[in-house]
């Protein structure tokens, strides 16, 4: 009997360690199963796959061609004193173009903006934070380069679409 339960053992052992069957996968489908757009992931030659980062704002994810443009400073510039002036007028408190305050171009992954860009403007200023988001009046994906007219003009080329100060929005 002893015998016979060792060979039962050993029969499912090797049956078990059989090689699996490869399973074909549709790597489209699965990223679209979980959410993911095609420009959120990439298909490496090893079948690997690299899923783009939604939360720490990778410098490749946010390079809109408008940022590539030689005017993109100008551009960051005018978004800075749209915040500004957002805040002279809502609360004078709040400061944006001074004590070199931290702008990023960021992509939204939800909410009512989902897949548009925002200048995210961050200043503190002696134990103060200032925060706005700002919506592009321009066409994002096209070099700033041709806003040059604008830029000469003084013309808004940003919307506050949030602003706080200390946390409290204003």
């Amino acid at each position: 009997m002893l015998k016979r339960f060792a060979v039962l053992i050993c029969v499912f052992a090797i049956a078990g360690c059989s090689e699996p069957e490869p399973v074909e996968i549709d790597i489209e489908e699965a990223a679209a199963d979980v959410g993911l757009a095609p420009d959120e992931y990439q298909v490496n030659d090893d079948g690997s796959i690299e899923i783009y980062s939604k939360v720490d704002g990778t410098e490749n994810r946010n390079k809109t061609l408008a940022a590539t443009g030689n005017n993109w400073d100008d551009v960051i510039t005018n978004g800075l004193l749209v915040a500004d002036k957002y805040a002279m007028a809502n609360n004078s408190s709040a400061v944006f173009a001074m004590n070199s305050p931290s702008t990023n171009l960021d992509k939204q992954y939800g909410g009512e903006y989902e897949g548009q860009y925002f200048l995210t403007v961050v200043n503190d200023s002696g134990g103060n934070t200032s925060y706005a988001q700002l919506q592009p009046l321009f066409d994002i994906n096209r070099s700033s380069d041709i806003l040059e007219n604008q830029l000469n003009n003084d013309i808004p080329l940003w919307k506050v679409v949030i602003a706080k100060y200390n946390g409290r929005e204003f």
